[in-house]
């Protein structure tokens, strides 16, 4: 298993062959199946050979698309997202792809949402990065640079969520305990009236 704290949990597969898939600070991500939680199936340690320190990346959070079971993107504590494989097919190793950075975070990323798999256009492709530096980043799967960049937001950003039935709907959650709803289809630079704050206790 993992040797450090487990930052995210994702299920995959599909409705009749499903296992959960952990990640942790340690670099590592494994898969569980879900009747038997004691051992890993299998473990998954990502290396990222230019770290200077060390070679493992300290995930903070991974997201798999809709549809997809062996390739996954991971945010990590550096402020970077990594597209990774978690066998080897097709040419491209099980791992880590080396080539492939995303840079545009100043801080660690806390959420990765894929956008789901729903209406008549697909935008499986696209996904947010919710991060501490107060941003959220649109990005699209395999381009390097971000689509659009959220930088409206107040406080460090430790989720983002797509809506599940509008395409262009989301949803950002900070650590003051504030939800703002965003309408890319409006102007992006100015929040949808409509947030709500926690009651602190």
């Amino acid at each position: 298993g993992h040797t450090h704290r487990i930052y995210s949990m994702r299920m995959v597969g599909t409705q009749n062959a499903r296992d959960q898939t952990t990640s942790s600070m340690d670099g590592s991500v494994c898969s569980w199946l879900v009747d038997m939680l004691v051992h890993p199936q299998e473990t998954l340690l990502l290396i990222h050979a230019g770290h200077n320190k060390t070679g493992e990346v300290a995930i903070t959070t991974l997201d798999f698309p809709d549809n997809e079971t062996t390739t996954f993107w991971v945010g990590t504590k550096e402020g970077n997202v990594y597209q990774a494989n978690r066998y080897d097919r097709a040419g491209a190793k099980a791992g880590l792809n080396q080539h492939d950075v995303y840079k545009g975070h100043a801080g660690h990323v806390m959420r990765l949402r894929f956008h789901p798999l729903v209406g008549p256009v697909d935008f499986s492709d696209l996904f947010l990065a919710a991060s501490v530096d107060r941003t959220v980043k649109l990005w699209r799967a395999r381009t390097i640079p971000p689509v659009y960049s959220f930088d409206e937001v107040d406080d460090y950003v430790y989720d983002a969520k797509w809506h599940l039935a509008h395409p262009v709907v989301l949803g950002t959650a900070d650590s003051s305990g504030k939800f703002d709803s965003w309408n890319s289809n409006n102007d992006t630079e100015v929040r949808m009236i409509f947030y709500l704050e926690m009651q602190r206790y």
